[in-house]
């Protein structure tokens, strides 16, 4: 991604309504990092200065495309979010982030095409997220993996860490 491997460190996630997607209401939001100790950082309000995330947003749309968040195995269609995501599917988001030294957003890069295979769905507090992603994003990176991400009640998708910057 972006020039170089992303290696994944750590996995979280949490159930929220996470702003900027295409899809209203809640969501199972998955964060990939490529350091350690995500959840302990989002909990200290530590950005990580060159920091590099995936953010993995899965929903449930119904027919009026109100979404509910992943909690069915199953596949999940990358969806871009300049556009509606199709009634009553199951439906995902994903976008890459690098941060630059000062722990700000230097690089946004979206998905716009591929697949989250996702095996285990298990929102319970001491339960995980597990599955295989395919995406292709709009600069023509091509990335495939496994995710497995713990819980995480820490992780708010809808603001950036910057009590300090590590």
């Amino acid at each position: 991604m972006d020039g170089a491997p992303f290696a994944a460190q750590d996995s979280i996630y949490v159930q929220a309504s996470a702003s900027g997607l295409s899809f209203v209401g809640m969501s199972t939001d998955i964060l990939v990092s490529d350091y350690p100790a995500s959840c302990a950082k989002e909990a200290a309000d530590q950005g990580v200065a060159n920091g590099r995330t995936l953010f993995i947003g899965l929903g449930i749309t119904d027919a009026s495309g109100n979404a509910s968040p992943a909690t069915e195995s199953g596949t999940y269609l990358v969806v871009s979010p300049a556009s509606a995501p199709p009634a009553s599917s199951h439906v995902a988001e994903i976008s890459y982030q690098r941060n630059g030294a000062n722990c700000l957003r230097e690089q946004l890069i979206t998905g716009t095409s591929g697949t989250v295979q996702v095996g285990q769905a298990d929102t319970s507090a001491h339960g995980g997220v597990q599955g295989t992603l395919d995406v292709t994003f709009e600069n023509g990176d091509h990335l495939t993996g496994n995710v497995s991400a713990v819980y995480c009640a820490s992780f708010n998708p809808n603001r950036t860490p910057l009590g300090t910057c590590q």
